[in-house]
C-alpha cells in the first residue's frame, strides 16, 4: 500500500533510522487523531446532509412498490414473491430481505429502511476518503469525498426506495478491501452487492481475464480469490432458483434482456419523462408466458431481431440514451417548480434554466475531469486498478443497453477521486507555470543595467565593487 502523505513522511523522519523517538511516537498519535477526526466530521457532515434530503424530499420510484411488495410477502408470509404463493426471482434479494428484517409492524417500514440508506450514504463517504488516501494525496481525498457529502442526485436517491444507497456502498466497499490487498474481504462485499444488482456479475467473470495481460499476470491469485469469494455468496441465492424452480437462473431471472429491449427503443437524449414510451413499448410485446425467465428470454430474442432487422435505428436509439449515463437535470431540486425545459425557455422561467443547464454541464465536468485524472494517473493504472476498471466497466457494459443518469451513481465515488485529482493536477500545472514565469521575470530584472550601482562621481562616492584592496 502506498501513501503519498506529507505529515506520514514527517513522522517518519523524526523516527530515524534505527528507533523510534517518543516525539516521532507523538506525532503520528497526533496525525491519527487528527485522521479520526476527519473521518467523523465526514460521516457526520455526510448523515446530516442525507437527512435533510430525506426529511424535506422523500418520493416514490416506480420500483419502490415491487421492492415493498416482496418484502412484506417476505416480512409476513415468509415467501420471496411479487403475489402471495407465487414465488419470484424476477428482483435480486438482497434489498427486499433488507426491508422484511426491519418490517415489525404492518406497516411498511419507511423510517428505518431510509435511516440504513442515510447510513450507508455516509459511510460510503468515508470509505472515498480512505480510498482516495491510500493512493492520492490528502487533499485529493478531502475534495473527493467532500464532493461526495454533498452531491446533490446521491442524496436524492437516499430519500425513496431503491437499490441505488446500498449497492454502492457494498460496491464501495469491496472496492476499499480491494485496495487494501483483502482479496477475501472484497470477494464478500462484491458478493453482497451482487445480490442487490446483477451488474456486478459481468465485471467478476471478466476480473481473472486480465491476468492474461502481463501486467495484471501477477494479481491473478488475489483475482480469483475475489471471484470465488463473491460467487460463494451468491450461490446461496442460485441453488434457492434452482431447487425452486427447477432449473438455473443466475440470481434474477429478469432484467437482462429487458433491458437490451429498453435500449433498442429511440428516446429524446434530455427529458423529464422517459419511462411512458418504454412501458408501453414493453407492454405490447410482453407475451402470455407466465415464467420470468421465459419472459425476459422472449425479450432478449426481440431485442436481437429488431437489431438485426433495423441497426440504424437502433444506432439511433442508442446515440439518443446513452448521453444520459453523464446527464443530471437537477429536476429533483426543483418540486413543483419542475418543467420541462421547453416550457421553461417558452415561460422565460431563467431560474429554472439555468439550473437546469448547470447541473448538466456540472456532470459533465466531473466526468471529463475524471477521465483527465485517470490519463494524469496512466503509469499508476495497473496498480489503480481497483479505482479504475468498475468505472470503465460500467461505461461501456451500458452502451448496448438501456440507460438512466442513476445507473452512474455506483461509480461517482470513484470518478470524484479521479475528478479531484485531475483538480490538483491542473492547479499543480497552472501553479508551476506562474512560477516559471515569475522566475524569468526576475531574472530579466536582475540583468537590466538599473540594478547595478556605478560611482557617483558628483558625490565623490565611489562603488564597492571598484573600490582596490588597499583602499
Amino acid at each position: 500500500m502506498v501513501r503519498h502523505d506529507f505529515h506520514t513522511m514527517v513522522c517518519v523522519e523524526n523516527a530515524g533510522d534505527k528507533e523510534v523517538s517518543p516525539r516521532a511516537i507523538k506525532c503520528e498519535g497526533a496525525f491519527q487523531s487528527a485522521e479520526n477526526r476527519t473521518l467523523w466530521l465526514f460521516m457526520v457532515g455526510a448523515f446530516a446532509v442525507r437527512f435533510a434530503y430525506a426529511r424535506w424530499g422523500l418520493w416514490v420510484a416506480g420500483d419502490s412498490a415491487a421492492y415493498l411488495t416482496i418484502a412484506k410477502n417476505i416480512a409476513l408470509h415468509h415467501s420471496f414473491s411479487s403475489t402471495v404463493g407465487v414465488p419470484t426471482a424476477w428482483r435480486p434479494p438482497l434489498y427486499p430481505v433488507l426491508i422484511a428484517a426491519l418490517w415489525w409492524t404492518d406497516n411498511a417500514p419507511i423510517a428505518a429502511i431510509i435511516l440504513v440508506q442515510i447510513i450507508c450514504g455516509s459511510a460510503t463517504v468515508v470509505l472515498t476518503y480512505l480510498i482516495a488516501k491510500d493512493r492520492f494525496t490528502r487533499h485529493v481525498a478531502l475534495a473527493a469525498a467532500l464532493a461526495a457529502t454533498f452531491a446533490p442526485m446521491t442524496g436524492h436517491y437516499t430519500a425513496v426506495i431503491l437499490t441505488e444507497p446500498v449497492f454502492t456502498f457494498l460496491l464501495i466497499l469491496g472496492v476499499f478491501f480491494w485496495g487494501r490487498n483483502r482479496a477475501v474481504a472484497a470477494g464478500l462485499a462484491f458478493g453482497l452487492a451482487t445480490l442487490t444488482r446483477t451488474i456486478v456479475i459481468p465485471f467478476l467473470v471478466c476480473l481473472p481475464f486480465l491476468a492474461l495481460l502481463s501486467a495484471w499476470r501477477k494479481d491473478l491469485h488475489r483475482y480469483l480469490v475475489i471471484v470465488v469469494c463473491a460467487m460463494a455468496v451468491t450461490s446461496i441465492w442460485i441453488a434457492r432458483n434452482a431447487i425452486v424452480f427447477r432449473k438455473f437462473i443466475l440470481v434474477q431471472s429478469g432484467g437482462y434482456g429487458v433491458n437490451l429491449f429498453a435500449g433498442t427503443i429511440e428516446s429524446e437524449i434530455y427529458g423529464d419523462d422517459v419511462w411512458t414510451k418504454v412501458l408501453k413499448d414493453l407492454e405490447r410485446n410482453e407475451g402470455d408466458t407466465q415464467d420470468e425467465a421465459e419472459k425476459d428470454r422472449r425479450y432478449m430474442r426481440q431485442a436481437v431481431d429488431r437489431i438485426r432487422s433495423d441497426s440504424s435505428h437502433y444506432l439511433r436509439a442508442r446515440v439518443k440514451q446513452y448521453p444520459r449515463l453523464f446527464l443530471d437535470s437537477g429536476d429533483y431540486l426543483l418540486g413543483s417548480r419542475n418543467t420541462t425545459f421547453t416550457a421553461a425557455l417558452h415561460e422565460h422561467r431563467a431560474s429554472v434554466v439555468l439550473l437546469k443547464v448547470g447541473f448538466v454541464l456540472g456532470n459533465i465536468t466531473i466526468f471529463l475531469l475524471g477521465g483527465y485524472g485517470i490519463v494524469v494517473e496512466r503509469r499508476r493504472f495497473v496498480s489503480l486498478s481497483h479505482i479504475t476498471l468498475f468505472p470503465i466497466f460500467l461505461v461501456l457494459i451500458h452502451l448496448p443497453m438501456w440507460i438512466e443518469s442513476r445507473y452512474s451513481l455506483p461509480i461517482m465515488p470513484l470518478m470524484l477521486i479521479f475528478a479531484a485529482r485531475g483538480i490538483e493536477s491542473l492547479v499543480l500545472s497552472r501553479m508551476n507555470n506562474t512560477s516559471k514565469v515569475l522566475r524569468d521575470i526576475s531574472l530579466k530584472l536582475r540583468s537590466l543595467s538599473f540594478w547595478r550601482r556605478p560611482a557617483d562621481k558628483s558625490l565623490g562616492v565611489m562603488n564597492p565593487r571598484n573600490r582596490s584592496i588597499g583602499t
